[in-house]
């Protein structure tokens, strides 16, 4: 059989069995226009096809063989070349064909345009049930007790929201722990539990830590005849050998001097308050109405700047914490309690050193920083954000403890600059 020229288009003889056979060359008969492969000869040199596969309607061919033996009759028998060039077999022309077949026919399977089935596909993968959440743990928990719905909403309003997403994480922690066992989290048994938290203690976390971890999975894992794992002596005993065993390690709080904090909020940059820049007048407003309150973040982060909530005295200054917010310890003495600033050195000052002390008044600065923010504030929060996409708007409680900390780290900062550039009037 004489070879042909090259670069002509060639034809392969007939079609391979239908359902579950691939392409198959039989040897020394004539090629039909089947499958058409265009081949030059650069692309001869690289081994590759330039024109894609053409196939008849009435060919049909799966996307992989679905048994040992119809994989072995896909095989390419070995036979003549039928395309010129040297190097290029007809085995290495039909595997590549076929393969170019298969993945066309998978990507338009995929697409969902194609009708061709592939045999051997088995059922496709059942979708990943999300765990419950530790809320509907709990709501689960207490349909036990034939409670109604309303009462399981008002039990479960007990804790703090910042209780629970605490507690979610360290309950979603403990999960995968014992999934990695192939244990259920729910009815995990006590040496689990313990096996758990002494992993968290060998990573570093603090006695403190590993109480909270405990106290998490309490609330959602009940052992039998044990209402909470703090109960148990063997937890008890196992805490008391895990501050032997790892020691806790002392926090040394870092050491700052309030009378130079205050001295250099005294000076420039910080003064005059009219021509200071919004953000080291926030800096010292907050600073100022923290040290002399003496509260919680949280209850600053509260504080309102509308009335009721904020009203300036001729003596002092009141300030409240929205209606909405709960304080840490509930109770009626802490609920709405009002914050209650007096004027530090109040006019007429007899002294010009009591003139310049009058400079660190929380009263004084209120009103400077409440003028320079009603242009653009948004939300009725005393401590609102002063630059960017969160100006005028409320500021998270870790914002306004950074804002105390940088304060101070400029009032140090300007404590090592020479005394001409704090006094240049000197």
């Amino acid at each position: 059989m004489a070879s042909p020229s090259r670069g002509g288009a060639r034809s392969l003889s007939q079609e391979g069995s239908a359902l579950v056979r691939s392409v198959r060359l039989r040897r020394e008969h004539a090629m039909s226009a089947i499958l058409r492969v265009g081949v030059s000869k650069a692309a001869l040199a690289r081994r590759r096809f330039l024109s894609s596969v053409e196939l008849r309607p009435s060919l049909r061919l799966p996307s992989y063989p679905s048994s040992a033996q119809s994989s072995q009759e896909s095989q390419v028998r070995p036979g003549p070349s039928y395309l010129g060039g040297s190097g290029l077999g007809s085995k290495s022309v039909m595997s590549r064909a076929v393969e170019h077949v298969h993945r066309s026919s998978s990507q338009t399977a995929s697409l969902g345009g194609s009708s061709i089935a592939a045999a051997g596909d088995g059922p496709p993968p059942e979708p990943v049930q999300p765990l419950p959440s530790c809320v509907e743990i709990e709501r689960q928990q207490l349909t036990a007790f034939a409670l109604s719905p309303e009462v399981c909403n008002v039990i479960l309003a007990a804790r703090r929201p910042s209780t629970k997403t605490v507690y979610t994480c360290c309950w979603n922690k403990f999960v995968a722990g014992c999934t990695n066992k192939s244990v259920d989290s729910l009815s995990a048994p006590l040496s689990e539990v313990l096996l758990f938290v002494l992993s968290l203690a060998q990573q570093g976390s603090s006695l403190g830590t590993l109480k909270g971890y405990l106290s998490a999975i309490s609330a959602f894992l009940r052992l039998p005849d044990q209402p909470s794992l703090f109960k148990s002596p063997l937890v008890s005993m196992f805490l008391k050998g895990l501050t032997h065993l790892f020691p806790p390690t002392p926090f040394i709080m870092p050491q700052w001097d309030l009378n130079l904090v205050l001295t250099y909020l005294l000076c420039t940059p910080f003064e005059p308050m009219h021509n200071c820049p919004l953000q080291l007048l926030t800096f010292k407003t907050v600073f100022l109405i923290a040290i002399t309150s003496a509260r919680r973040v949280s209850e600053l982060q509260a504080l309102s700047s509308k009335p009721p909530y904020l009203s300036v005295h001729p003596d002092k200054v009141v300030l409240r914490t929205r209606a909405s917010f709960l304080p840490k310890v509930v109770t009626p003495f802490r609920v709405g309690q009002s914050i209650i600033l007096l004027t530090f050195y109040a006019s007429p000052h007899p002294s010009h050193e009591e003139e310049r002390l009058h400079r660190l008044d929380p009263k004084r600065a209120l009103p400077f920083y409440l003028n320079r923010n009603k242009d653009f504030l948004v939300d009725d929060q005393l401590f609102v954000g002063y630059v960017g996409a969160k100006k005028g708007k409320t500021v998270q409680k870790r914002t306004i403890s950074r804002w105390v900390l940088l304060c101070i780290k400029i009032c140090y900062a300007l404590a090592i600059l020479p005394e001409q550039l704090l006094h240049p009037q000197r």
